[in-house]
């Protein structure tokens, strides 16, 4: 594989993070493998005027694990705050995380503008920003590990108030929502030969 992301040592996190972390490993290769399946002459062309390119999907993906890494870090240093403050930690209520709901792409979701690619980025620019953004997150549940990241909610604007470790577990998922396009743009791409 080209390009992949390396592993972190996880043996010494509670091991909901390291299993966590394994599997955005694997959901990472499985966008990988999509990506791969194209020649590199595809990734910076839109399909049409409306869609965006693979690069803009990986920028995309990018700013939202940026995003969430932010919101990882905040939360364990809001934690340990109250931690030392010897506060009780309710556990906050959740929704579900629907992984079925979040890889189904016959379900459009509109990305908010934060996370939103500006399309300015050629494909291995996206990428390598990808993996900072992964860098970032590694160092953020580093951060919490130990932390009752379970306790701690924040709101996701299609699937309401999700806890810190399905905020960290939505990412594997959006990710392979987002091989699927990637699949789809390359193809649609190769066939209009551009």
């Amino acid at each position: 594989m080209r390009g992949t992301v390396e592993s972190a040592d996880t043996t010494h996190w509670h091991p909901r993070l390291a299993t966590l972390r394994a599997e955005l490993l694997l959901r990472r290769a499985i966008l990988r493998a999509a990506i791969d399946a194209f020649s590199n002459d595809v990734y910076d062309v839109r399909p049409a005027a409306d869609r965006w390119s693979i690069a803009e999907v990986i920028e995309h993906l990018a700013r939202t694990e940026t995003g969430i890494a932010v919101l990882v870090r905040r939360s364990a240093s809001a934690l340990r705050a109250r931690a030392e403050e010897d506060a009780a930690l309710p556990a906050p209520e959740t929704a579900r995380l629907d992984a079925d709901l979040l890889v189904d792409r016959s379900r459009r979701l509109v990305a908010p503008e934060a996370v939103r690619p500006r399309g300015d980025l050629p494909f291995a620019a996206a990428w390598a920003a990808l993996l900072e953004a992964d860098r970032k997150l590694d160092d953020a549940m580093h951060s919490g590990n130990g932390l009752p990241l379970d306790t701690i909610a924040h709101p996701h604007p299609a699937l309401g108030p999700i806890d810190v470790y399905q905020w960290i577990a939505f990412i594997g998922l959006h990710e392979l929502r987002h091989a699927d396009q990637v699949r789809e743009i390359g193809a649609a791409v190769s066939e209009t030969g551009r």
